[in-house]
């Protein structure tokens, strides 16, 4: 069933993102989805979540641990956290995340009908954290297996900072960096770095010499892809922690005038180059305005780009 969302509670989120609590003002909307009616809270459970929701820092009444939403909100947040959980919960979240990253598009697709830029950003974002099981502040480097927070610090010591970087580096840093990896370990490393999207993005204003008030633009982008053939078939993502296999996919957002979004489209990048159009509603005020192009990935961290145009 479609993800609906009453207005109120999105404009209740758009205010939490102005006091820093964007990303549990984005849970609480999703964990409240009729879906996760049908997350079961066994008897005698409540200990158990009890103790998770101590060890995440998550304060919860007493009486909505036996509240299936409570329980997917805990869940959700453990896996961000990459949390050891019993099997039974395991199962549970192996639910709840099988549904979540299709509830998130939806959530995208109601926050972009009412125009709101932020609200809409955060929730791509939450999409690439369910994905690859990390927090909002997570090191990129996370993404990558056999990576710890203490190989993150020696990766920062070496000035790397991102899965670019891994790839970028002089075969003697990274070797560096690496040490003390099994022989197959690096070969797990090396293969998530080459399953790692590079894209690059070029854009046009099609119509720049004839724009008008209350017009529109046609904005084109050319998005390229290394190392893909134009033949090849593009593998899932690279994601062990998520449920099942992932295809991954990408919005292109306009964000405009008074942090407006006036533009969205999703799309996959799953061929060398893809040409993509955007027709953007001008507004009735003549004059230069500055607007942002994003390209967000639904499914991998650090490799979104914005650009700014006038």
């Amino acid at each position: 069933a479609y993800y609906y969302i009453r207005h109120t509670t999105i404009e209740t989120f758009s205010r939490c993102v102005n006091e820093n609590t964007k990303m549990r003002g984005l849970l609480d909307i999703l964990c409240a989805a009729s879906e996760f009616d049908a997350v079961p809270v066994r008897s005698g459970e409540e200990a158990t979540l009890r103790g998770l929701a101590q060890t995440l820092g998550i304060k919860v009444e007493k009486e909505k641990l036996n509240d299936p939403h409570t329980k997917a909100l805990l869940l959700l947040t453990a896996h961000f956290n990459r949390t050891p959980i019993t099997t039974d919960l395991t199962s549970d979240q192996r639910f709840i995340l099988e549904h979540a990253v299709r509830l998130l598009q939806g959530l995208v697709d109601v926050i972009s009908s009412c125009g709101w830029l932020t609200p809409a950003l955060h929730s791509m974002e939450l999409s690439q954290q369910i994905v690859q099981a990390t927090t909002w502040n997570a090191s990129p480097l996370m993404q990558l297996p056999h990576f710890t927070q203490s190989l993150v610090e020696k990766a920062k010591k070496l000035k790397i900072e991102d899965v670019f970087d891994v790839m970028n580096a002089e075969d003697e840093t990274r070797d560096k960096l690496l040490e003390g990896l099994a022989s197959s370990q690096v070969q797990d490393v090396a293969r998530a770095c080459n399953r790692f999207p590079v894209i690059s993005l070029e854009y046009k204003v099609q119509n720049a010499d004839v724009l008008v008030a209350n017009g529109s633009a046609r904005i084109v982008v050319r998005l390229g892809r290394d190392a893909v053939e134009e033949e090849a078939t593009l593998g899932p993502v690279y994601a062990p922690y998520y449920a099942k296999e992932k295809e991954e996919s990408w919005w292109l957002v306009v964000g405009g005038p008074g942090n407006a979004l006036v533009a969205i489209k999703r799309i996959t990048i799953s061929k060398a180059s893809v040409n993509v159009k955007l027709d953007v509603e001008l507004g009735d005020d003549a004059g230069t305005h500055d607007y942002m192009l994003y390209l967000m990935s639904d499914s991998y961290q650090g490799c979104d780009q914005e650009y700014s145009f006038k």
